[in-house]
Protein backbone atom coordinates (compact mmCIF):
# COMPACT_ATOMS: atom_id res chain seq x y z
CA UNK A 1 0.00 0.00 0.00
CA UNK A 2 1.19 3.58 -0.60
CA UNK A 3 2.58 4.67 2.31
CA UNK A 4 3.47 1.46 3.71
CA UNK A 5 7.18 -0.09 3.31
CA UNK A 6 7.29 -2.99 0.87
CA UNK A 7 9.06 -5.65 0.99
CA UNK A 8 10.70 -8.22 -2.16
CA UNK A 9 11.57 -11.41 -0.46
CA UNK A 10 12.35 -12.93 -3.93
CA UNK A 11 13.51 -11.06 -7.19
CA UNK A 12 10.46 -9.97 -8.93
CA UNK A 13 9.90 -7.60 -12.12
CA UNK A 14 6.56 -5.33 -13.19
CA UNK A 15 4.08 -6.90 -13.77
CA UNK A 16 2.33 -10.73 -13.36
CA UNK A 17 4.58 -12.25 -15.85
CA UNK A 18 7.77 -10.31 -16.63
CA UNK A 19 11.19 -12.31 -15.69
CA UNK A 20 13.79 -10.75 -13.25
CA UNK A 21 16.61 -8.99 -15.27
CA UNK A 22 20.11 -10.28 -14.66
CA UNK A 23 23.44 -9.80 -14.84
CA UNK A 24 25.72 -12.51 -16.96
CA UNK A 25 28.77 -14.29 -15.50
CA UNK A 26 30.94 -16.73 -17.44
CA UNK A 27 29.90 -19.57 -15.27
CA UNK A 28 30.84 -23.24 -17.01
CA UNK A 29 28.36 -24.83 -19.76
CA UNK A 30 27.64 -28.47 -19.79
CA UNK A 31 29.03 -30.43 -22.14
CA UNK A 32 26.41 -30.76 -25.41
CA UNK A 33 26.06 -34.50 -26.24
CA UNK A 34 27.09 -35.35 -29.89
CA UNK A 35 23.01 -34.84 -30.81
CA UNK A 36 23.46 -31.17 -30.66
CA UNK A 37 27.10 -30.52 -31.59
CA UNK A 38 25.35 -29.82 -34.87
CA UNK A 39 22.54 -27.57 -33.61
CA UNK A 40 24.94 -25.47 -31.71
CA UNK A 41 27.97 -25.92 -34.05
CA UNK A 42 29.19 -21.84 -34.18
CA UNK A 43 26.85 -20.51 -31.41
CA UNK A 44 28.85 -19.14 -28.20
CA UNK A 45 28.55 -20.51 -25.15
CA UNK A 46 25.10 -18.63 -23.26
CA UNK A 47 26.24 -17.65 -19.64
CA UNK A 48 24.35 -18.25 -16.45
CA UNK A 49 22.62 -15.40 -14.89
CA UNK A 50 24.73 -13.95 -11.65
CA UNK A 51 22.48 -11.48 -10.44
CA UNK A 52 18.70 -10.98 -10.20
CA UNK A 53 17.08 -7.67 -9.25
CA UNK A 54 13.73 -5.60 -10.05
CA UNK A 55 13.54 -3.85 -13.53
CA UNK A 56 11.72 -0.98 -12.15
CA UNK A 57 10.20 0.58 -9.13
CA UNK A 58 7.31 2.68 -8.36
CA UNK A 59 7.18 4.20 -5.01
CA UNK A 60 3.11 4.83 -5.41
CA UNK A 61 1.37 8.32 -6.21
CA UNK A 62 1.16 10.42 -2.62
CA UNK A 63 0.34 13.86 -0.87
CA UNK A 64 2.93 16.49 -1.29
CA UNK A 65 4.46 16.49 1.92
CA UNK A 66 4.00 12.69 2.81
CA UNK A 67 6.63 10.35 2.14
CA UNK A 68 7.02 6.13 0.80
CA UNK A 69 9.42 4.22 1.23
CA UNK A 70 10.26 0.51 -0.73
CA UNK A 71 12.42 -2.12 0.15
CA UNK A 72 14.15 -4.19 -2.41
CA UNK A 73 16.75 -6.57 -2.67
CA UNK A 74 19.60 -7.51 -5.42
CA UNK A 75 20.37 -11.24 -5.14
CA UNK A 76 24.16 -13.18 -6.09
CA UNK A 77 22.73 -16.26 -7.69
CA UNK A 78 26.11 -17.90 -7.84
CA UNK A 79 27.19 -17.53 -4.08
CA UNK A 80 26.48 -19.89 -1.46
CA UNK A 81 26.83 -17.56 1.25
CA UNK A 82 27.22 -13.77 1.62
CA UNK A 83 27.88 -12.11 -1.82
CA UNK A 84 30.02 -9.78 -3.43
CA UNK A 85 30.56 -6.15 -1.77
CA UNK A 86 28.57 -3.62 -3.31
CA UNK A 87 28.03 0.12 -3.63
CA UNK A 88 25.04 2.06 -4.26
CA UNK A 89 23.63 5.30 -4.89
CA UNK A 90 20.48 7.58 -5.99
CA UNK A 91 20.43 9.71 -8.85
CA UNK A 92 17.56 11.99 -10.78
CA UNK A 93 15.20 14.04 -8.76
CA UNK A 94 16.05 14.99 -5.12
CA UNK A 95 12.78 13.21 -3.98
CA UNK A 96 14.25 9.90 -4.18
CA UNK A 97 17.12 8.98 -1.45
CA UNK A 98 18.84 6.04 0.01
CA UNK A 99 18.36 5.76 3.51
CA UNK A 100 19.76 1.91 3.46
CA UNK A 101 22.03 -0.10 1.82
CA UNK A 102 23.39 -3.01 2.54
CA UNK A 103 27.44 -3.54 2.30
CA UNK A 104 27.49 -6.89 0.56
CA UNK A 105 24.88 -8.76 -1.80
CA UNK A 106 22.84 -11.58 -0.16
CA UNK A 107 22.71 -15.20 -1.92
CA UNK A 108 19.29 -16.39 -3.21
CA UNK A 109 17.44 -19.00 -0.93
CA UNK A 110 17.64 -19.45 2.76
CA UNK A 111 16.31 -17.02 5.43
CA UNK A 112 15.47 -13.76 4.43
CA UNK A 113 17.40 -10.82 6.48
CA UNK A 114 16.54 -7.28 5.93
CA UNK A 115 19.91 -5.90 6.73
CA UNK A 116 20.64 -7.12 2.89
CA UNK A 117 17.89 -4.94 1.36
CA UNK A 118 18.05 -1.06 -0.18
CA UNK A 119 15.48 1.03 1.47
CA UNK A 120 14.25 3.64 -1.06
CA UNK A 121 12.63 7.09 -0.04
CA UNK A 122 10.37 9.09 -1.82
CA UNK A 123 9.52 12.61 0.11
CA UNK A 124 8.17 15.26 -2.66
CA UNK A 125 7.79 18.58 -2.33
CA UNK A 126 5.91 19.49 -5.11
CA UNK A 127 2.84 18.02 -7.69
CA UNK A 128 3.88 16.13 -10.72
CA UNK A 129 5.92 12.74 -12.08
CA UNK A 130 9.35 12.42 -10.56
CA UNK A 131 12.23 10.10 -12.18
CA UNK A 132 14.98 8.66 -10.58
CA UNK A 133 17.65 5.88 -10.85
CA UNK A 134 19.00 3.39 -8.43
CA UNK A 135 22.65 2.48 -9.14
CA UNK A 136 24.40 -0.60 -7.70
CA UNK A 137 28.18 -1.20 -8.25
CA UNK A 138 29.71 -4.64 -7.36
CA UNK A 139 32.99 -4.06 -6.06
CA UNK A 140 34.61 -7.21 -7.04
CA UNK A 141 36.84 -8.52 -10.24
CA UNK A 142 34.02 -8.44 -12.46
CA UNK A 143 33.44 -4.43 -12.07
CA UNK A 144 30.06 -4.52 -12.71
CA UNK A 145 27.26 -1.70 -12.44
CA UNK A 146 23.45 -1.78 -13.14
CA UNK A 147 20.90 0.96 -12.94
CA UNK A 148 17.19 0.33 -11.96
CA UNK A 149 14.43 2.62 -13.22
CA UNK A 150 12.86 4.86 -10.28
CA UNK A 151 9.36 6.44 -10.55
CA UNK A 152 6.75 7.88 -8.43
CA UNK A 153 4.09 10.71 -8.39
CA UNK A 154 2.63 13.12 -6.11
CA UNK A 155 -0.46 15.25 -5.69
CA UNK A 156 -2.18 18.14 -3.56
CA UNK A 157 -4.25 16.97 -1.17
CA UNK A 158 -7.63 15.58 -2.48
CA UNK A 159 -6.03 15.71 -6.09
CA UNK A 160 -6.37 13.74 -8.88
CA UNK A 161 -3.46 10.93 -8.63
CA UNK A 162 -1.13 10.24 -11.81
CA UNK A 163 -3.78 7.38 -12.85
CA UNK A 164 -6.93 9.58 -12.32
CA UNK A 165 -4.92 12.42 -14.24
CA UNK A 166 -4.45 9.91 -17.34
CA UNK A 167 -7.84 9.06 -17.72
CA UNK A 168 -8.97 12.53 -17.36
CA UNK A 169 -6.53 12.90 -20.39
CA UNK A 170 -7.74 10.39 -22.37
CA UNK A 171 -11.14 11.33 -22.09
CA UNK A 172 -10.85 15.38 -23.33
CA UNK A 173 -8.14 13.79 -26.44
CA UNK A 174 -11.43 11.44 -27.05
CA UNK A 175 -14.03 13.64 -26.99
CA UNK A 176 -11.73 16.69 -29.08
CA UNK A 177 -11.30 13.88 -31.53
CA UNK A 178 -14.76 12.90 -31.69
CA UNK A 179 -16.08 16.87 -32.70
CA UNK A 180 -13.62 17.44 -35.47
CA UNK A 181 -14.83 14.14 -36.72
CA UNK A 182 -18.58 15.63 -36.32
CA UNK A 183 -17.29 18.66 -37.70
CA UNK A 184 -16.02 17.06 -40.99
CA UNK A 185 -18.99 15.10 -41.48
CA UNK A 186 -21.26 18.17 -41.05
CA UNK A 187 -19.31 19.67 -43.90
CA UNK A 188 -19.03 16.53 -46.00
CA UNK A 189 -23.09 16.11 -45.67
CA UNK A 190 -23.61 19.99 -46.57
CA UNK A 191 -21.39 19.73 -49.39
CA UNK A 192 -23.31 16.43 -50.92
CA UNK A 193 -26.70 18.35 -49.98
CA UNK A 194 -25.87 21.37 -52.07
CA UNK A 195 -24.42 19.34 -54.86
CA UNK A 196 -28.17 17.06 -54.51
CA UNK A 197 -30.24 20.64 -55.60
CA UNK A 198 -28.68 20.98 -58.54
CA UNK A 199 -29.31 17.22 -60.22
CA UNK A 200 -32.12 17.16 -62.78
CA UNK A 201 -31.84 13.42 -62.77
CA UNK A 202 -35.59 12.16 -62.00
CA UNK A 203 -35.64 10.11 -59.22
CA UNK A 204 -36.97 6.35 -59.29
CA UNK A 205 -40.60 5.77 -59.95
CA UNK A 206 -42.63 6.28 -56.43
CA UNK A 207 -39.54 5.89 -53.98
CA UNK A 208 -39.52 10.01 -54.09
CA UNK A 209 -43.18 9.96 -52.79
CA UNK A 210 -42.19 6.86 -50.02
CA UNK A 211 -39.55 9.07 -49.09
CA UNK A 212 -41.86 12.33 -48.67
CA UNK A 213 -43.98 10.26 -46.93
CA UNK A 214 -41.77 8.97 -44.45
CA UNK A 215 -40.44 12.88 -44.02
CA UNK A 216 -44.03 13.94 -42.63
CA UNK A 217 -43.93 10.40 -40.42
CA UNK A 218 -40.76 11.74 -38.93
CA UNK A 219 -41.65 15.09 -38.12
CA UNK A 220 -45.19 14.08 -36.36
CA UNK A 221 -43.06 11.44 -34.25
CA UNK A 222 -41.10 14.13 -33.53
CA UNK A 223 -44.03 16.53 -32.67
CA UNK A 224 -45.15 13.53 -30.12
CA UNK A 225 -42.09 13.63 -28.36
CA UNK A 226 -42.64 17.21 -28.32
CA UNK A 227 -46.25 16.53 -26.77
CA UNK A 228 -45.06 14.41 -24.25
CA UNK A 229 -41.73 16.16 -23.09
CA UNK A 230 -44.35 18.78 -22.33
CA UNK A 231 -46.20 16.62 -20.34
CA UNK A 232 -43.18 16.15 -18.44
CA UNK A 233 -42.74 19.28 -17.60
CA UNK A 234 -46.17 19.38 -16.47
CA UNK A 235 -46.16 16.56 -13.99
CA UNK A 236 -42.84 17.98 -12.84
CA UNK A 237 -44.58 21.54 -12.16
CA UNK A 238 -47.57 19.64 -10.34
CA UNK A 239 -44.72 17.86 -8.13
CA UNK A 240 -42.83 20.91 -7.55
CA UNK A 241 -45.59 23.50 -7.01
CA UNK A 242 -48.07 23.13 -4.21
CA UNK A 243 -45.07 22.82 -1.12
CA UNK A 244 -42.18 24.97 -0.11
CA UNK A 245 -41.07 25.78 3.32
CA UNK A 246 -40.13 29.32 2.70
CA UNK A 247 -39.90 31.13 -0.66
CA UNK A 248 -36.28 30.43 -2.23
CA UNK A 249 -33.85 33.77 -2.62
CA UNK A 250 -34.20 35.44 -5.69
CA UNK A 251 -31.00 33.99 -8.32
CA UNK A 252 -32.50 34.73 -11.45
CA UNK A 253 -29.38 33.63 -13.11
CA UNK A 254 -28.91 30.31 -11.50
CA UNK A 255 -33.21 29.63 -11.95
CA UNK A 256 -32.40 30.13 -15.63
CA UNK A 257 -29.46 28.37 -15.93
CA UNK A 258 -30.88 24.81 -13.73
CA UNK A 259 -34.10 25.19 -16.19
CA UNK A 260 -32.12 24.77 -19.35
CA UNK A 261 -30.49 22.39 -17.57
CA UNK A 262 -32.89 20.13 -16.88
CA UNK A 263 -34.09 20.57 -20.63
CA UNK A 264 -31.24 19.20 -21.74
CA UNK A 265 -30.32 16.93 -19.71
CA UNK A 266 -33.72 15.61 -21.18
CA UNK A 267 -33.14 16.01 -24.29
CA UNK A 268 -30.20 14.30 -24.35
CA UNK A 269 -31.83 11.24 -22.49
CA UNK A 270 -34.08 11.44 -25.32
CA UNK A 271 -31.64 11.35 -28.36
CA UNK A 272 -30.36 8.65 -26.47
CA UNK A 273 -32.74 6.20 -26.33
CA UNK A 274 -33.58 6.78 -29.82
CA UNK A 275 -30.04 6.13 -31.03
CA UNK A 276 -30.35 3.22 -29.02
CA UNK A 277 -33.15 2.03 -30.32
CA UNK A 278 -31.68 2.67 -33.84
CA UNK A 279 -28.74 0.40 -33.55
CA UNK A 280 -31.27 -2.42 -33.25
CA UNK A 281 -33.29 -1.12 -36.22
CA UNK A 282 -30.06 -0.63 -39.02
CA UNK A 283 -31.40 -4.11 -40.78
CA UNK A 284 -34.92 -4.08 -42.04
CA UNK A 285 -36.22 -7.36 -44.08
CA UNK A 286 -36.77 -6.60 -47.83
CA UNK A 287 -41.10 -6.00 -48.70
CA UNK A 288 -41.40 -9.64 -50.17
CA UNK A 289 -42.30 -9.04 -54.28
CA UNK A 290 -45.33 -10.96 -54.87
CA UNK A 291 -45.46 -12.11 -59.09
CA UNK A 292 -47.56 -10.32 -60.90
CA UNK A 293 -49.08 -14.13 -62.35
CA UNK A 294 -52.26 -14.74 -61.40
CA UNK A 295 -52.54 -18.74 -60.16
CA UNK A 296 -55.06 -21.00 -61.64
CA UNK A 297 -57.77 -21.21 -59.43
CA UNK A 298 -57.91 -24.86 -58.79
CA UNK A 299 -54.50 -25.02 -58.40
CA UNK A 300 -53.28 -25.14 -54.23
CA UNK A 301 -52.17 -22.03 -53.25
CA UNK A 302 -48.54 -20.96 -52.08
CA UNK A 303 -47.12 -18.46 -50.25
CA UNK A 304 -45.00 -16.23 -52.01
CA UNK A 305 -41.51 -15.43 -51.11
CA UNK A 306 -39.55 -12.95 -50.39
CA UNK A 307 -37.01 -11.73 -52.96
CA UNK A 308 -33.49 -9.87 -52.22
CA UNK A 309 -31.71 -9.72 -49.02
CA UNK A 310 -32.43 -7.90 -46.24
CA UNK A 311 -32.32 -3.72 -47.04
CA UNK A 312 -29.74 -2.08 -44.36
CA UNK A 313 -30.36 1.29 -42.80
CA UNK A 314 -27.29 3.78 -43.07
CA UNK A 315 -25.45 4.28 -40.11
CA UNK A 316 -23.85 7.33 -41.31
CA UNK A 317 -27.69 9.00 -42.14
CA UNK A 318 -28.86 7.89 -38.41
CA UNK A 319 -25.79 9.09 -36.83
CA UNK A 320 -26.89 12.26 -38.44
CA UNK A 321 -30.26 12.27 -37.42
CA UNK A 322 -29.32 11.49 -33.73
CA UNK A 323 -26.22 14.39 -33.98
CA UNK A 324 -29.12 16.60 -34.54
CA UNK A 325 -31.00 16.03 -31.74
CA UNK A 326 -28.22 16.70 -29.83
CA UNK A 327 -26.80 19.35 -31.51
CA UNK A 328 -29.40 21.78 -29.51
CA UNK A 329 -28.36 20.35 -26.20
CA UNK A 330 -24.96 21.64 -26.65
CA UNK A 331 -26.29 24.99 -27.50
CA UNK A 332 -28.86 25.68 -24.92
CA UNK A 333 -26.03 24.42 -22.14
CA UNK A 334 -23.44 26.59 -24.02
CA UNK A 335 -26.25 29.29 -23.48
CA UNK A 336 -26.73 28.11 -19.63
CA UNK A 337 -22.90 27.99 -18.57
CA UNK A 338 -22.81 32.19 -19.53
CA UNK A 339 -25.97 31.71 -17.24
CA UNK A 340 -24.47 30.23 -14.27
CA UNK A 341 -21.02 32.17 -15.04
CA UNK A 342 -22.57 35.52 -15.54
CA UNK A 343 -20.88 36.99 -18.39
CA UNK A 344 -22.27 39.77 -20.21
CA UNK A 345 -23.70 38.16 -22.90
CA UNK A 346 -26.66 38.78 -24.55
CA UNK A 347 -28.57 36.48 -22.35
CA UNK A 348 -27.33 37.21 -18.94
CA UNK A 349 -27.28 41.06 -19.17
CA UNK A 350 -31.22 40.83 -20.81
CA UNK A 351 -32.53 39.03 -17.41
CA UNK A 352 -31.78 42.47 -15.98
CA UNK A 353 -33.93 43.96 -18.33
CA UNK A 354 -36.25 41.68 -17.64
CA UNK A 355 -36.40 39.75 -20.92
CA UNK A 356 -33.60 37.09 -21.90
CA UNK A 357 -32.96 36.53 -25.68
CA UNK A 358 -30.94 34.10 -27.63
CA UNK A 359 -30.04 33.47 -30.69
CA UNK A 360 -30.10 30.04 -30.53
CA UNK A 361 -33.27 29.41 -28.24
CA UNK A 362 -35.45 32.37 -28.56
CA UNK A 363 -36.94 35.35 -26.04
CA UNK A 364 -37.89 34.58 -22.52
CA UNK A 365 -39.94 36.70 -20.80
CA UNK A 366 -39.57 36.71 -16.75
CA UNK A 367 -43.55 37.25 -16.48
CA UNK A 368 -43.39 36.24 -12.44
CA UNK A 369 -41.94 37.04 -9.41
CA UNK A 370 -42.45 33.41 -8.22
CA UNK A 371 -39.39 31.21 -8.84
CA UNK A 372 -41.45 28.28 -9.50
CA UNK A 373 -43.53 29.41 -12.11
CA UNK A 374 -40.56 31.30 -13.96
CA UNK A 375 -38.76 27.82 -13.63
CA UNK A 376 -42.03 26.00 -15.59
CA UNK A 377 -41.87 28.89 -17.68
CA UNK A 378 -38.37 29.05 -18.87
CA UNK A 379 -38.62 25.20 -19.79
CA UNK A 380 -41.97 25.63 -21.51
CA UNK A 381 -40.61 28.53 -23.68
CA UNK A 382 -37.25 27.00 -24.50
CA UNK A 383 -38.95 23.20 -25.65
CA UNK A 384 -40.76 25.36 -27.96
CA UNK A 385 -37.65 26.66 -29.28
CA UNK A 386 -35.73 22.95 -28.98
CA UNK A 387 -38.67 21.49 -30.36
CA UNK A 388 -38.28 23.95 -33.92
CA UNK A 389 -34.45 23.18 -33.78
CA UNK A 390 -34.79 19.32 -33.44
CA UNK A 391 -36.74 18.66 -36.19
CA UNK A 392 -35.08 21.11 -38.86
CA UNK A 393 -31.44 19.49 -37.29
CA UNK A 394 -32.65 15.63 -37.64
CA UNK A 395 -35.71 14.84 -39.26
CA UNK A 396 -35.09 17.49 -42.28
CA UNK A 397 -31.54 17.49 -42.53
CA UNK A 398 -31.89 13.57 -42.70
CA UNK A 399 -34.27 13.51 -45.15
CA UNK A 400 -32.13 16.03 -47.42
CA UNK A 401 -29.35 13.81 -46.97
CA UNK A 402 -31.12 10.68 -48.03
CA UNK A 403 -31.97 12.47 -51.36
CA UNK A 404 -28.60 11.57 -53.30
CA UNK A 405 -29.01 7.52 -51.86
CA UNK A 406 -32.50 8.22 -53.32
CA UNK A 407 -31.21 7.11 -56.85
CA UNK A 408 -28.67 5.08 -56.42
CA UNK A 409 -29.66 3.05 -53.42
CA UNK A 410 -33.53 3.63 -52.94
CA UNK A 411 -34.52 0.82 -51.05
CA UNK A 412 -31.33 1.83 -48.41
CA UNK A 413 -32.65 5.85 -48.34
CA UNK A 414 -36.32 4.49 -47.91
CA UNK A 415 -35.01 1.58 -44.78
CA UNK A 416 -33.39 4.88 -42.96
CA UNK A 417 -36.14 6.79 -42.68
CA UNK A 418 -38.21 3.96 -41.67
CA UNK A 419 -35.80 3.36 -39.27
CA UNK A 420 -36.08 7.01 -37.74
CA UNK A 421 -39.99 7.03 -37.60
CA UNK A 422 -40.07 3.64 -35.75
CA UNK A 423 -37.21 4.65 -33.43
CA UNK A 424 -39.27 7.45 -32.32
CA UNK A 425 -42.72 6.05 -31.73
CA UNK A 426 -40.91 3.57 -29.82
CA UNK A 427 -39.12 6.00 -27.50
CA UNK A 428 -42.17 8.05 -26.97
CA UNK A 429 -43.63 6.00 -23.96
CA UNK A 430 -40.32 7.25 -21.84
CA UNK A 431 -40.25 10.92 -22.65
CA UNK A 432 -42.80 12.12 -20.10
CA UNK A 433 -41.19 10.38 -16.96
CA UNK A 434 -37.78 11.50 -18.42
CA UNK A 435 -38.67 15.24 -18.35
CA UNK A 436 -40.35 15.34 -15.10
CA UNK A 437 -37.60 14.11 -13.81
CA UNK A 438 -34.63 15.84 -14.72
CA UNK A 439 -37.51 19.12 -13.88
CA UNK A 440 -37.65 17.87 -10.37
CA UNK A 441 -34.03 16.98 -9.68
CA UNK A 442 -33.14 20.38 -10.80
CA UNK A 443 -35.61 22.38 -9.04
CA UNK A 444 -33.89 20.43 -5.63
CA UNK A 445 -31.21 21.47 -6.72
CA UNK A 446 -32.43 25.38 -6.70
CA UNK A 447 -33.82 25.19 -3.75
CA UNK A 448 -30.50 24.09 -2.48
CA UNK A 449 -28.87 26.49 -3.72
CA UNK A 450 -31.11 29.36 -2.63
CA UNK A 451 -31.55 27.70 1.20
CA UNK A 452 -29.79 29.93 3.86
CA UNK A 453 -27.70 27.89 6.03
CA UNK A 454 -24.03 26.87 6.19
CA UNK A 455 -23.80 23.26 4.71
CA UNK A 456 -20.43 22.29 6.20
CA UNK A 457 -19.84 23.19 9.15
CA UNK A 458 -18.96 21.19 12.25
CA UNK A 459 -21.68 20.29 14.96
CA UNK A 460 -22.43 19.10 18.29
CA UNK A 461 -26.08 18.23 20.33
CA UNK A 462 -24.98 22.42 21.71
CA UNK A 463 -25.09 23.32 18.01
CA UNK A 464 -26.91 21.25 15.54
CA UNK A 465 -26.27 21.05 11.63
CA UNK A 466 -28.31 23.81 9.77
CA UNK A 467 -31.14 22.40 7.88
CA UNK A 468 -30.92 23.29 4.39
CA UNK A 469 -33.69 22.69 2.02
CA UNK A 470 -33.02 20.12 -1.48
CA UNK A 471 -29.78 18.93 0.29
CA UNK A 472 -29.64 15.29 0.92
CA UNK A 473 -29.13 14.66 4.38
CA UNK A 474 -27.51 11.05 4.85
CA UNK A 475 -27.06 9.96 8.56
CA UNK A 476 -24.23 7.45 9.11
CA UNK A 477 -23.15 5.28 11.89
CA UNK A 478 -19.40 5.68 12.55
CA UNK A 479 -16.93 5.26 15.38
CA UNK A 480 -14.37 7.40 16.34
CA UNK A 481 -11.79 4.61 15.02
CA UNK A 482 -11.90 5.56 11.50
CA UNK A 483 -10.86 1.67 10.27
CA UNK A 484 -13.90 0.64 11.94
CA UNK A 485 -16.87 -0.18 8.80
CA UNK A 486 -19.61 3.11 8.38
CA UNK A 487 -23.40 2.42 8.02
CA UNK A 488 -25.88 4.61 6.68
CA UNK A 489 -29.08 4.64 9.23
CA UNK A 490 -31.31 7.26 7.72
CA UNK A 491 -31.61 10.14 5.29
CA UNK A 492 -34.09 13.10 5.41
CA UNK A 493 -34.87 15.57 2.25
CA UNK A 494 -36.17 19.15 3.68
CA UNK A 495 -38.26 21.73 1.68
CA UNK A 496 -39.73 19.60 -1.06
CA UNK A 497 -43.62 17.66 -0.98
CA UNK A 498 -43.60 13.58 -0.31
CA UNK A 499 -44.20 13.36 -3.92
CA UNK A 500 -41.15 14.42 -4.79
CA UNK A 501 -39.25 12.68 -2.34
CA UNK A 502 -41.07 9.22 -3.57
CA UNK A 503 -39.29 10.50 -7.06
CA UNK A 504 -36.24 10.80 -5.85
CA UNK A 505 -36.17 7.51 -3.53
CA UNK A 506 -36.14 5.22 -6.12
CA UNK A 507 -32.58 6.28 -7.83
CA UNK A 508 -28.91 5.80 -6.45
CA UNK A 509 -27.71 9.16 -4.83
CA UNK A 510 -24.60 9.56 -6.97
CA UNK A 511 -27.36 9.51 -10.49
CA UNK A 512 -29.46 12.15 -8.95
CA UNK A 513 -26.84 14.70 -9.10
CA UNK A 514 -28.18 16.57 -5.81
CA UNK A 515 -25.95 17.66 -3.21
CA UNK A 516 -25.32 15.30 -0.43
CA UNK A 517 -24.39 15.76 2.74
CA UNK A 518 -22.95 12.93 5.21
CA UNK A 519 -22.63 13.27 9.24
CA UNK A 520 -21.51 11.55 12.15
CA UNK A 521 -21.56 12.22 15.66
CA UNK A 522 -18.97 9.34 16.18
CA UNK A 523 -21.13 8.27 18.85
CA UNK A 524 -20.15 11.36 21.13
CA UNK A 525 -22.61 14.19 22.24
CA UNK A 526 -19.80 16.69 20.95
CA UNK A 527 -17.72 15.02 18.17
CA UNK A 528 -19.14 14.96 14.49
CA UNK A 529 -17.65 14.94 10.72
CA UNK A 530 -19.53 16.17 8.00
CA UNK A 531 -18.74 15.41 3.85
CA UNK A 532 -20.54 17.69 1.83
CA UNK A 533 -20.24 16.64 -1.71
CA UNK A 534 -22.12 18.64 -4.91
CA UNK A 535 -23.21 17.82 -8.08
CA UNK A 536 -19.85 18.58 -9.78
CA UNK A 537 -18.21 16.22 -7.34
CA UNK A 538 -16.67 19.12 -5.39
CA UNK A 539 -15.73 17.52 -1.37
CA UNK A 540 -16.24 19.73 1.83
CA UNK A 541 -15.43 17.90 5.23
CA UNK A 542 -15.67 19.47 8.44
CA UNK A 543 -14.30 17.73 11.71
CA UNK A 544 -15.53 18.75 15.04
CA UNK A 545 -12.84 16.46 17.51
CA UNK A 546 -13.00 16.10 21.40
CA UNK A 547 -10.16 17.17 23.38
CA UNK A 548 -9.44 13.39 23.83
CA UNK A 549 -6.67 12.09 20.73
CA UNK A 550 -8.68 9.35 19.45
CA UNK A 551 -11.19 11.91 17.51
CA UNK A 552 -8.28 14.08 16.16
CA UNK A 553 -7.35 13.65 12.37
CA UNK A 554 -10.61 11.03 11.55
CA UNK A 555 -10.22 11.71 7.39
CA UNK A 556 -6.60 11.51 7.69
CA UNK A 557 -6.32 8.58 9.87
CA UNK A 558 -9.58 6.70 7.47
CA UNK A 559 -7.34 7.76 4.51
CA UNK A 560 -3.97 6.03 6.23
CA UNK A 561 -6.17 3.08 6.85
CA UNK A 562 -7.43 2.24 3.59
CA UNK A 563 -3.62 2.96 2.22
CA UNK A 564 -4.04 6.54 0.74
CA UNK A 565 -1.40 7.89 2.86
CA UNK A 566 -2.51 10.84 6.02
CA UNK A 567 -5.08 12.46 2.77
CA UNK A 568 -7.85 14.22 4.85
CA UNK A 569 -9.44 15.38 1.62
CA UNK A 570 -8.47 11.72 0.07
CA UNK A 571 -10.33 10.06 3.64
CA UNK A 572 -13.22 12.70 2.96
CA UNK A 573 -14.00 11.57 -0.79
CA UNK A 574 -13.70 7.64 0.47
CA UNK A 575 -16.10 7.95 2.68
CA UNK A 576 -18.86 9.32 0.52
CA UNK A 577 -18.06 7.37 -2.10
CA UNK A 578 -19.04 4.55 -0.28
CA UNK A 579 -22.75 5.77 0.07
CA UNK A 580 -23.11 7.50 -3.21
CA UNK A 581 -24.13 4.25 -4.66
CA UNK A 582 -27.29 3.49 -2.76
CA UNK A 583 -30.80 4.87 -3.00
CA UNK A 584 -32.47 7.02 -0.33
CA UNK A 585 -35.17 4.29 -0.05
CA UNK A 586 -32.59 2.26 0.80
CA UNK A 587 -30.36 3.90 3.56
CA UNK A 588 -34.19 5.17 5.06
CA UNK A 589 -34.96 1.18 4.55
CA UNK A 590 -38.03 2.43 2.72
CA UNK A 591 -39.42 5.85 1.21
CA UNK A 592 -41.85 6.49 4.24
CA UNK A 593 -38.89 6.63 6.40
CA UNK A 594 -37.37 9.69 4.73
CA UNK A 595 -37.44 12.49 6.88
CA UNK A 596 -39.70 15.25 5.19
CA UNK A 597 -40.76 18.18 6.25
CA UNK A 598 -43.64 18.72 4.25
CA UNK A 599 -47.51 18.03 5.79
CA UNK A 600 -49.47 16.63 2.28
Amino acid sequence: MPGDSQREHAPVASGPTAKPEVAPTKAKQPTPTPSHVDKLAGAAPMPSPRFAYAPKIDLGDVVVGDRSTHETSVYALDATGQGPRVDATVSGDPAFSLSRAPLFLPAIGGTFDPSYGFKLDFRPTRAGTFEGTLTVHVLDATNETFHIPLRAGAHAPGGRTRTEQAVARTTSEAKNVQELLRHAHDAETDATIAAEWTQMEPYPSGAKAKLDSLRIDALAALGTLDIKQQGGIAVASEEIGKFQRKPPAGNDSLLEQLAFAALDLATASIAGAVAGRLKGLVKIAATPNVSAQVPHPMLPQRRAKPEGKPIEADEGIIGLFTDGMKHLVKASGTHAKHALKGSPSTASAAWSSEVDTSAELGTYAKFSADPTAQFIAIQTDGLADLSHGRKTRSAVRAYDALLPMLRTRPEHAIASMQAIVTALSEAASDVTQTQAEQSVRHWVRYLQASSPGTANRPFSQEAPMDKIDGMIDVRLSADARPAEPVQAVGARLFGVRKAVVERLAKHSMRDLGLTVRAHSNLRSPSASITVVRAPDGTIEFSENPTPESHTQGWFARRAEAFGAGRDAPRGARMLIEEILPKSLGEVAHGASNIENDSVD
